[in-house]
């Protein structure tokens, strides 16, 4: 009755047929547990074998994958709208690629800021279908290149945006990616992406980026609230008077 798993009425059972201790209870053959217990029986003398019965859950995949940002200030410029949207295009496919996935849905939004009282709030998203499921930066970039074109025309004043994000959904596993008999990715997309990849991983996050995007640019958080590295910066370091 010491052992996680077997109660007191049980281990009445046990004892009654000459079952003392946990040691008796291996000895037990399977046909007999599972006729006069029950499966969990079963599986109870397993673990006391050093036999594993309760696999671990496989991770399951993402639904979707997002890359979105609020912008550090509002952008206006429409070739700097398409460098920020052609960015979280790449950053989502490297995601995909780490989970090693397609996809096959990509959608895009923008956003202006619902607090600013000068303009009238504006989102706007997009949604298409790829001809073939895809993981690759470029395939994805120009898609959403696309898509950015059609929702903030390049003539024209453009609004005060604020936030802007890529979506790319129906995830699939890459060794089951739906073919297309009349469109398909270009064979050489898979061992260039391979290579960016590794280059990347060795030399640096985003050491290596596609023409459309900002050779120069990072990522820049808003870290007004962000609390002092006590620990890792000197000028961070109390001063006790």
């Amino acid at each position: 009755e010491d052992i996680w798993g077997i109660g007191r009425r049980l281990a009445k059972r046990l004892a009654f047929i000459g079952c003392k201790n946990a040691y008796d209870f291996t000895l037990l053959s399977d046909e007999y547990i599972k006729r006069n217990f029950s499966i969990v029986e079963l599986r109870l003398k397993k673990e006391l074998l050093g036999e594993s019965v309760l696999k671990l859950d496989e991770v399951q995949r993402k639904k979707s994958i997002a890359t979105t940002r609020s912008f550090e200030k509002t952008i206006n410029d429409y070739e700097n709208l398409k460098e920020r949207v052609s960015t979280f295009a790449v950053s989502c496919a490297e995601k995909l690629r780490k989970e090693q996935s397609k996809c096959n849905i990509i959608t895009v939004f923008v956003m202006t800021n619902r607090f600013d009282e000068k303009q009238s709030f504006v989102s706007n998203s997009l949604s298409t279908t790829l001809d073939f499921d895809s993981n690759s930066s470029i395939v994805l970039s120009k898609t959403a290149l696309f898509l950015l074109d059609k929702l903030v025309p390049a003539e024209g004043k453009v609004p005060d945006y604020k936030k802007a994000g890529v979506i790319v959904s129906a995830i699939t596993p890459d060794n089951q990616a739906q073919m297309n008999l009349f469109h398909t990715e270009s064979p050489k997309h898979k061992a260039l992406m391979s290579v960016m990849d590794q280059l990347n991983a060795n030399y640096g996050d985003h050491m290596l980026k596609l023409a459309s995007q900002d050779v120069r640019r990072k990522w820049k958080m808003k870290q007004e609230r962000l609390s002092p590295c006590y620990t890792t910066r000197f000028t961070d370091i109390l001063n006790v008077y």
